[in-house]
């Protein structure tokens, strides 16, 4: 964003080195860690926002004890700008407010002290705008690696749009009437999603404690119970299974002589109720190995390559569903990948997660566009879709009904949580009827997509909220914000005076005494 062609008549465009008193001064940044006893730092997050923010997560604590006459000590009022940081939050600044000496500031900032209070908000506000924002991109240095940074040169040439002082008071205080308004409403909409997910909980605990279909039960008494699919499942189980073991004897050359070999089965162990809840008439509570029809099975781990097979990746797994874009090459052929294809009904859970709370999520692969393998991070299920309605496993499995019970049985290794085959196949749910499951799944989808309509509306709102605020920082630096007085001092007269304090305040230099040169006798 380019800075203001033109600017109201009693404005000038100066620079901020003709507006600092002090600095730019760079950070320290000396070790920390949780078990030092040293001085108190700020963290860069204290200021990405763009506002001072103290809290445990943007404060550390040094091995070292800072001088108490050191200069990195923060007063009240100064202002500080990152210095390095990603290109999005470049240049943030924010102005620390507090008593003198609770806290340094880290190497990766730099501070300017400007004395007059009204000048020092106005250009806080204008450090945070777009136009400010563009120019440090413009001018950093590092754009290829990690960490873009601008120095105390860079920082001095901003070019600052300069109002009146009076107008710049009338600025900075309707900017913060606005804001203020807009950061009343920011705190009502993020209310939202906490709300949102109350209301989802509570549809998919009625879902399944038979409450939302209550009256569906009542009005359809004679429906097969779901004990009689539950047996129909352990039937199919068991042919898969037969059927299987004969295609490996089969490969191998062999023909058995009896059925002995069929006593090698075992029926899944059914679940062990007498602490669970009572079910609604014609319910039963099965485990997850009661209800598949094939052993479940670890996807694979490939490395990346240019021209190999899709290999999906874990956040392929979305909202209870798989995106089948979310994908990269393997280093495998499709020949080898046969045995981890996708296909259509296939459920896929997450292994593993640095998260408790996304450990364990599952997703229904709907009708693959495209072949696709899934990897070792994902372990396959297969429900029987005619005796388990697809829609409402995957409604079920993202409830907290099963959520508890996955988040009591991960167990975290380096920081990762994972969950087993054995820890699934024991999980325990609440199976209806048929027809009722296609009911629930009905009556989920329709009370949860209103919940995500809400939610985005929300996310839309709250997303123009911030480019609300942008506007408003946009033409107040216009000079549109507030109406101009002819009566003001004109800012060119302001620079004027600043430098002329600034000038009385330097000590001035002795000058040099110039040598006299020696004359050759």
């Amino acid at each position: 964003m380019s800075f203001p062609e033109s600017l109201p008549e009693d404005w000038a465009l100066t620079t901020l080195g003709e507006l600092i008193d002090e600095g730019p001064t760079n950070g320290y940044s000396p070790r920390s860690g949780p078990d030092a006893k040293g001085t108190w730092s700020l963290k860069l997050t204290a200021t990405t926002s763009g506002h001072l923010i103290i809290a445990p997560h943007s404060t550390k604590r040094l091995y070292e004890s800072v001088a108490s006459d050191s200069k990195y000590w923060l007063q009240d009022g100064d202002l500080l700008v990152q210095r390095a940081n990603t290109l999005e939050y470049l240049g943030a600044a924010a102005i620390f407010t507090g008593e003198t000496r609770p806290f340094i500031y880290p190497d990766l900032m730099m501070r300017i002290r400007i004395k007059d209070p009204t000048a020092r908000v106005f250009i806080w506000r204008f450090l945070n705008s777009r136009y400010a924002r563009a120019f440090f991109r413009l001018k950093a240095t590092g754009i290829a690696g990690n960490m873009p940074k601008i120095n105390g040169k860079t920082l001095k040439a901003l070019p600052v749009p300069l109002a009146p002082q009076n107008e710049q008071r009338r600025i900075v205080a309707k900017i913060e009437a606005l804001q203020d308004r807009s950061r009343r409403a920011r705190e009502a909409l993020e209310a939202v999603p906490p709300l949102l997910e109350k209301f989802r909980q509570s549809v998919l605990a009625a879902a399944f404690r038979g409450d939302l279909t209550a009256d569906w039960r009542a009005q359809n008494p004679d429906v097969e119970p779901a004990s009689e699919l539950l047996e129909r499942i352990r039937v199919e189980r068991r042919r898969r299974w037969e059927e299987a073991e004969l295609a490996k004897m089969e490969a191998k050359g062999k023909v058995p002589k009896n059925d002995k070999w069929k006593a090698k089965y075992k029926e899944p162990a059914p679940p062990d109720t007498s602490e669970l809840p009572e079910l609604p008439s014609g319910w039963v509570w099965a485990t997850v190995d009661q209800g598949v029809v094939e052993p479940l099975l670890n996807g694979r781990s490939v490395r990346t390559r240019e021209d190999g097979f899709p290999v999906l990746r874990l956040t392929a797994i979305k909202n209870a569903s798989i995106d089948l874009e979310e994908w990269k090459p393997g280093a495998w052929t499709e020949d080898e990948a046969q045995r981890y294809l996708v296909k259509s009904g296939d459920f896929l859970v997450s292994r593993g997660n640095g998260s408790r709370k996304l450990v364990g999520i599952g997703g229904l692969v709907q009708a693959p566009l495209k072949e696709a393998a899934f990897p070792d991070t994902m372990i396959r299920l297969r429900f029987p879709p005619a005796q388990l309605d697809l829609s409402f496993v995957a409604t079920l499995w993202n409830s907290d009904v099963i959520r508890l019970q996955i988040e009591s049985r991960a167990k975290t290794t380096a920081g990762i949580y994972k969950i087993s085959q054995g820890d699934i196949r024991s999980i325990i749910l609440p199976i209806p009827s048929l027809p009722e499951q296609v009911e629930i799944a009905r009556k989920c989808s329709a009370n949860l997509g209103q919940a995500r309509i809400l939610e985005t509306l929300a996310k839309r709102v709250t997303r123009k909220g911030s480019d609300l605020n942008n506007a408003i920082l946009q033409k107040a630096f216009q000079g549109k914000l507030v109406p101009q007085d002819p009566n003001d001092e004109p800012a060119a007269d302001l620079i004027e005076r600043i430098r002329r304090e600034r000038e009385a305040a330097s000590p001035k230099k002795p000058a040099r005494r110039r040598k006299k040169k020696a004359v050759a006798s």
